[in-house]
């Protein structure tokens, strides 16, 4: 842990117990987890990745009244290296890597849509059938019952 980020967590630390407000208090009023005031407090930044820990840094130095700009300052200078290889990560294209689907992917898709079509099909085409038929069935026997009906 470098010199300067101890420096900095001691400020920190050295301000709240100045102002004498609790951890319960700043995790109220900013909505800070009490462990990540902590580790702050500490001079250990590596709790949540580079973006979280400056916003968290900032709006915790601003509500302790410290100069906020300066100590952001500070901080970027200590993990200058931290923070460059983040901003890499982050300008990194995620699709450097080939991941289209290949003509196998697609044929085997294709194939599989029609197996599922067809099947779909023929359950849809038996079953309008057999209603057609039972329909039929209906019809003959209401047909078949007037008939008897007009015999009496």
């Amino acid at each position: 842990m470098s010199e300067s980020l101890t420096e900095i967590g001691n400020k920190l630390r050295n301000k709240r117990k100045k102002k004498k407000v609790k951890f319960a208090d700043v995790e109220k009023e900013l909505n800070i987890k009490p462990a990540y005031i902590k580790a702050m407090e500490e001079g250990r930044f590596d709790f949540t990745g580079p973006t979280y820990v400056l916003g968290y840094l900032k709006i915790y130095s601003k509500f302790l009244n410290l100069n906020s700009k300066e100590i952001l300052k500070e901080f970027k200078q200590t993990n200058s290296e931290l923070l460059e290889n983040h901003i890499k990560t982050l300008q990194s294209d995620p699709y450097d890597q080939d991941i289209r689907p290949t003509r196998l992917t697609i044929a085997i898709s294709i194939i599989l849509t029609f197996i599922i079509y067809f099947f779909w099909y023929q359950t849809k085409v038996n079953v309008d059938i057999s209603a057609i038929e039972q329909y039929k069935k209906s019809r003959e026997q209401v047909v078949i019952d007037k008939a008897e009906e007009l015999e009496r």
